[in-house]
């Protein structure tokens, strides 16, 4: 509780037994009380007018931005990474300082721990949660992507990972013998489908 509404109440309790100089600071107290709550009620209407603006205007953004993918063109996959995969995170909620490029990991191949990089690994509370592999577009988001973000799950101790490559995501939760996939679209419908992938790739996924 704030001082002044502390000995606004205080000035209160007293004024049944206070003489006249005590009951007129009474009422003064009580009034600076009155305008100290709605003071706060204001600053709170304020800040909830604010945040549906905030709102508003980044729900514009993103729907701007479905619309540019649409048309995109990508000439390699570091294009890819950089005008999709980094706006498509961000507007999936997380924070810049949570995607992780280039990441080093180990993979198992015979009996040995042979060194990769993870092309993308998306980060919570310093540990990975997700592993997004990359392909440009004349790759398929197919099998053989699969079983490198596999692997790289494995050497991360992450149990989802992502595959795009601009004009497809597939989202897999990694399981003992095989991989539950859990979203699957094309950019072309990625709009209809965008709270599905809110579900399971998003940061309060």
């Amino acid at each position: 509780m704030l001082t002044s509404e502390i000995l606004a109440i205080a000035a209160l309790v007293g004024c049944a037994s206070a003489p006249v100089i005590l009951i007129i600071a009474c009422a003064m107290a009580y009034q600076m009380f009155r305008e100290h709550l709605k003071t706060k009620a204001e600053t709170r209407r304020l800040e909830a007018r604010i945040e549906t603006i905030s709102s508003t205007s980044y729900n514009i953004l993103k729907h701007e931005w479905l619309k540019e993918i649409q048309e995109n063109e990508y000439a390699s996959e570091l294009e890819v990474e950089a005008k999709f995969v980094y706006p498509l995170m961000r507007h999936l909620g997380w924070e810049a300082d949570a995607l992780k490029m280039r990441m080093p990991t180990s993979i198992r191949v015979g009996r040995e721990d042979v060194r990769a990089i993870a092309d993308w690994v998306v980060c919570a509370d310093g540990k990975p949660v997700m592993v997004i592999e990359v392909k440009n577009k004349y790759e398929a988001v197919a099998i053989d992507a699969q079983k490198q973000a596999r692997s790289y799950c494995y050497g991360l101790n992450v149990t989802k990972y992502m595959l795009t490559n601009g004009r497809e995501i597939q989202v897999y939760e990694r399981g003992l013998d095989s991989d539950i996939l859990l979203f699957d679209t094309s950019i072309e419908d990625l709009p209809a489908n965008w709270r599905k992938l809110s579900e399971v790739a998003g940061c309060f996924a």
